[in-house]
């Protein structure tokens, strides 16, 4: 069957703890095999989808930070295991500012990160 130069890309809602990082991203990881499994080349997930979005002043926090850097290496490393690219949301501190970004992760590397710029 030809795919006519189409892709599949899948948007995936994982189940989400507010401030429990490891949780979201078992739950990323869950749904990102399953995606990759259906041929998905790129799975999208929600924006600030490491820590939840409604984290509040927690984003402040240097251990929450911590943790979604964290957090993004094991999906780096967990992106050798399957085909697709993964888009996933996190707090990112840079130069004493606080972004709302997203990282491109595939094949066991972060392909880039883009700040959000229209709040």
């Amino acid at each position: 069957m030809t795919n006519y130069g189409f892709m599949r890309v899948a948007a995936a809602i994982p189940k989400m703890q507010v401030g429990n990082i490891d949780f979201n991203v078992v739950e990323i990881k869950k749904l990102a095999l399953e995606a990759s499994k259906n041929a998905a080349v790129v799975i999208s997930f929600p924006e600030l989808c490491l820590t939840g979005y409604t984290l509040g002043d927690l984003l402040h926090q240097e251990l929450m930070l911590q943790k979604s850097l964290e957090a993004l290496e094991d999906l780096q490393k967990f992106s050798i295991n399957i085909s697709s690219i993964i888009c996933v949301g996190f707090p990112l501190a840079l130069e004493d500012k606080l972004f709302n970004v997203a990282a491109l992760i595939g094949n066991g590397q972060v392909l880039g990160i883009v700040p959000k710029t229209y709040i």
